[in-house]
């Protein structure tokens, strides 16, 4: 993971104030945290990958919320039969499976 998609991922999740909620996360040190951004230190494979599948995440929600906006309206006419609700489902499943790998 480069020091831009570090930076992407952290913003995604945990938006402008980044470095101490990852931190706090990930059990690594604030400072550890702020040197990756920096580009001074290496970001570890075992904080790139779940960074890279919880980033997924977010990015594959954010579409499925940006589609079925206002999300209220969405989740309070949701029936099993509705075709909206049945592509939503497969969405979500599709994200989920990203991120585990299955």
């Amino acid at each position: 993971m480069t020091r831009d998609e570090l930076v992407a991922a952290g913003q995604a999740l945990f938006g402008e104030s980044w470095i101490g909620p990852l931190a706090a996360a990930s059990g690594i040190d604030r400072r550890s945290i702020a040197r990756m951004a920096s580009g001074a230190m290496d970001v570890p494979d075992d904080l790139a990958e779940p960074l890279h599948r919880a980033s997924l995440l977010i990015v594959d929600l954010r579409a499925v919320i940006d589609r079925h906006a206002p999300v209220d309206n969405f989740f309070i006419n949701a029936s099993d039969d509705n075709p909206v609700t049945q592509r939503t489902r497969a969405m979500l499943e599709r994200s989920l499976n990203r991120i585990f790998d299955k």
